[in-house]
């Protein structure tokens, strides 16, 4: 998710106002209910647009308190996509091998694309490392159309 100038503002004041990292961990706890309950009410109909603008906003708010907290913390955010799921064991083994190369600790948030087709991508930042057959098969077309 892009987030906002106004959300992480939110989010700066909010880190600001609960204190030390203690705190704001305890912050985050309750706030992570919250974004999970937003989560679900946004699969419902509900009757404004303003509502669903309002509660998309404070996801926003919460996904920038989080990301803010873990840069301060030098944690390093991966979002590992595969084509199907993935067992415990391999999203360990992939997210130990990222933070050996990385020489940082990582969170890992883990998502499934079956358009991938089989094999993973993971994304730090603005960069995409893509390992997908999806992505191998594209690259090979591109070189096709190339040649």
């Amino acid at each position: 998710m892009r987030l906002s100038r106004t959300s992480r503002r939110y989010a700066e004041a909010l880190c600001g106002a609960a204190g030390g990292a203690n705190r704001i961990d305890a912050v985050l706890a309750d706030l992570s209910q919250i974004a999970a309950l937003i989560r679900e009410s946004s699969s419902r109909d509900l009757t404004h647009p303003m509502t669903l603008k309002l509660l998309r906003f404070l996801a926003e708010i919460i996904e920038a308190m989080t990301t803010s907290h873990d840069e301060r913390r030098g944690i390093l955010k991966v979002r590992l996509t595969s084509a199907f799921p993935m067992d415990a064991e391999t999203v360990t083994a992939i997210a130990e091998r990222i933070q050996r190369n990385r020489r940082k600790p990582v969170a890992v948030a883990v998502a499934v694309d079956p358009g991938l087709l089989g094999g993973f991508r993971f994304q730090i930042g603005d960069a995409v490392y893509d390992h997908s057959l999806r992505g191998a098969l594209e690259c090979l077309r591109e070189n096709l159309i190339r040649a």
